[in-house]
């Protein structure tokens, strides 16, 4: 329970001052199959968030704890992209964090050893992250990531 804070806390890091939720469109980003073809074995259907949020939420249980969370939200235009990457490492200075290119306005992939591989997209006012935990922190799951970031955001 407490991984699951810390990872939403996150996701709300990189989804600051947010004003409204994407309206219900984040489990409609990804299809089980796209995770399973990136992450490998079984992968459970979307679940999205319950309860009130800011964001829109929706996250994949893969076998061995591990999951895919998709959070969508909206927040003023070019609010985060200005220097996102240095932004992301003042926040987390123990994670290896690093600019992602050709996607959205700006990009940026979080690598944390505890807390998952994560890529936040910035595109006009909307705000994205693809988080993939309990897989480790290897290129592999770096390059998953982002091939799921890529598809989410062209059905933004």
């Amino acid at each position: 329970m407490r991984n699951r804070l810390v990872i939403v806390l996150i996701g709300a890091a990189s989804l600051a001052l947010a004003q409204t939720a994407a309206g219900g469109k984040a489990c409609t980003l990804l299809t089980k199959g796209e995770i399973q073809q990136a992450l490998g074995g079984a992968i459970a259907d979307g679940a999205p968030a319950k309860g009130a949020s800011i964001s829109d939420n929706c996250t994949y249980q893969a076998g061995g704890g591990a999951s895919v969370m998709v959070v969508v939200s909206r927040s003023p235009a070019n609010q985060q992209t200005g220097d996102a990457v240095e932004k992301f490492r003042l926040a987390m200075p123990e994670a290896k964090v690093s600019p992602v290119a050709g996607l959205g306005d700006a990009a940026v992939l979080i690598e944390h050893k505890a807390l998952g591989t994560q890529i936040s997209v910035f595109r006009g006012e909307t705000n994205m992250v693809v988080q993939i935990f309990g897989k480790g922190r290897t290129a592999k799951v770096s390059a998953a990531v982002e091939a799921l970031a890529r598809k989410a955001v062209a059905r933004l």
